[in-house]
């Protein structure tokens, strides 16, 4: 894909609202591994008066799903580590950690391998 896709408008629906932006391209890093030119949408503004993602106890959403299945019709950082070669298999794994009383789960994303 060309950059010509940045500054595309992107309207996304989810769970428990949704949200506008502009598509957006940049290297990224995700846990050591380094992709060009990956897509991603920057969010400007969600539909709701009181922005449930300024209290989330996260900083944004990793897609991993099929280009297909994507509101932009872009590749998700694990089909761009596929395409770029930067994972040895095409396997990846998440372990989901549980909250204990006194701390937030922890949970493990692996590319490329098992953990």
């Amino acid at each position: 894909m060309s950059n010509i896709l940045v500054g595309k408008n992107v309207a996304i629906e989810y769970g428990t609202g949704s949200l506008k932006g502009v598509l957006s391209s940049e290297t990224v890093n995700v846990g050591g591994i380094t992709i060009t030119n990956q897509y991603f949408t920057e969010a400007l503004a969600t539909k709701e008066a009181e922005d449930p993602l300024l209290k989330a106890p996260f900083d944004g959403i990793l897609g991993l799903g099929n280009p297909q299945d994507s509101a932009t019709r872009t590749l998700s950082v694990w089909e761009s580590m596929i395409r770029q070669g930067k994972v040895k298999k095409k396997i990846f794994s998440i372990w989901l950690g549980r909250p204990s009383l006194f701390r937030a789960g922890r949970g493990e994303i692996t590319f490329g391998g098992i953990n």
